[in-house]
């Protein structure tokens, strides 16, 4: 993948985590997981998942109807 090669996971990881975090709709849940989460699955950590979960508590993110977040 690019984006370890480059050494740009981090960043990536980082990024996925905020769009994950501010979305508001399911329909856009679904699409921020499938589309970038997915892809960095194997550079995320069992924290990383825990803040997930807790997203719709700390952030207000939609992901209670969302999809996705059971394939997880």
């Amino acid at each position: 993948m690019a984006i370890t090669s480059f050494n740009l996971a981090h960043f990536a990881k980082k990024r996925a985590m905020a769009l994950l975090s501010n979305v508001g709709s399911f329909n856009s849940a679904n699409n921020v997981i499938g589309k970038v989460i997915f892809p960095l699955f194997d550079l995320m950590t069992k924290e990383d998942f825990e803040t997930i979960i807790k997203f719709p508590t700390t952030t207000g993110a939609d992901l209670p109807g969302a999809t996705q977040p059971t394939a997880l």
